[in-house]
């Protein structure tokens, strides 16, 4: 299976990339650092691109290539998050990306949100509980799954 990787370099990225290779999985790893990826032991075994998936000139079809199914780690900013950009930039440049990558073919997308969208909490969390945002980033982060519910309603894709 193919899959591609956004914030491949992440701390969840760099380890989630490699149980992908380690089950036998086709891997395309996307970052915005070539340095911090050939830091990593998966380097050699996958397709790396280095690129800014907020970028304007952004060849959509040359990051996704076959790949049909997604895994977006990728959000710019932490641990900032108090700030406004998560709102005012990263949300709406995320949505545009994994939009783009949706009307280009993606089938099934994974994208991570935060425990924050449900508060501030402790023990276990629950799919059943309601999100409380607490901060831009949780926010930007709940929205963006809303906004993809929305999506899937209009051109079906696997969420």
């Amino acid at each position: 299976m193919k899959i591609l990787v956004t914030g491949a370099c992440g701390f969840i990225g760099g380890h989630l990339v490699q149980t992908l290779l380690d089950r036998g999985m086709e891997i395309t790893a996307v970052s915005n650092s070539a340095e911090n990826a050939k830091k990593h032991k998966w380097f050699s075994q996958v397709s790396y691109i280095c690129t800014d998936i907020h970028a304007q000139e952004l060849d959509i079809k040359n990051v996704i290539g076959e790949c049909k199914n997604v895994i977006h780690l990728a959000w710019q900013g932490l641990p900032n998050y108090g700030e406004m950009f998560h709102i005012e930039k990263n949300l709406p440049a995320d949505y545009a990306f994994l939009k783009t990558l949706i009307l280009n073919g993606t089938e099934r997308l994974i994208v991570t949100g935060t425990c924050l969208e449900y508060g501030l909490q402790s023990g276990p969390l629950s799919e059943n509980m309601q999100p409380h945002p607490v901060n831009s980033y949780a926010m930007a982060k709940n929205n963006l799954r809303e906004w993809l519910e929305l999506l899937r309603e209009k051109h079906p894709f696997e969420l």
